[in-house]
């Protein structure tokens, strides 16, 4: 294993590793770190922000391909943008 370029994505594949997730690909993350911010931005309570990263979770988790998930995140992170 190479180490991780972003310090988060010790936590993360560490997770992935220990539960059997997806393991974030670099546009994953990226593409829910927006998600985040828009949510946080939009809604005026950052605590809706790891909420809703979580349901988009939940809508990903059966989702084989790396990026129609990052697709569907980025369409979510627009629509709640406007």
């Amino acid at each position: 294993m190479s180490e991780p370029s972003q310090p988060y994505e010790a936590v993360t594949s560490r997770v992935s590793r220990s539960t059997g997730a997806h393991e974030l690909s670099p546009d994953e993350a990226d593409a829910l770190l927006r998600l985040a911010k828009t949510v946080a931005d939009s809604s005026g309570d950052r605590r809706a922000a790891p909420l809703t990263c979580y349901l988009a979770g939940q809508i990903l988790a059966g989702e084989d391909d790396p990026q129609a998930r990052v697709a569907r995140i980025r369409a979510l992170a627009d629509e709640l943008d406007e």
